[in-house]
């Protein structure tokens, strides 16, 4: 079922609140297309201030990735060990 507008602003806006470094970053992307205090005077100082804005963007969307890989990953170990039944056979000689 596809979910209506509303929700998915609601989830839009709480997902970059849990980002804040998403969240202004998209702000300053906006502000540069809306020609909104980005100190833009030429297309091209606004085409490079988006291209830095949406390069950082990436770099902090993929150190997020990251991250979440290594908390998974980490979860993931703890539960295994957790039930794990290990056997211990003494080494034949």
């Amino acid at each position: 079922m596809k979910k209506q507008t509303n929700e998915l602003d609601l989830e839009l806006l709480k997902t970059l609140n849990e980002h804040p470094y998403l969240k202004d970053r998209i702000e300053r992307i906006l502000r540069v297309g809306r020609y909104e205090g980005s100190g833009c005077t030429t297309a091209a100082e606004a085409e490079t201030m988006l291209m830095e804005e949406i390069r950082g963007l990436g770099q902090e969307a993929l150190k997020q990735w990251a991250i979440n890989g290594e908390i998974k990953a980490v979860e993931d170990a703890r539960k295994n060990e957790a039930t794990a039944n290990f056997e211990f056979r003494e080494k034949k000689s």
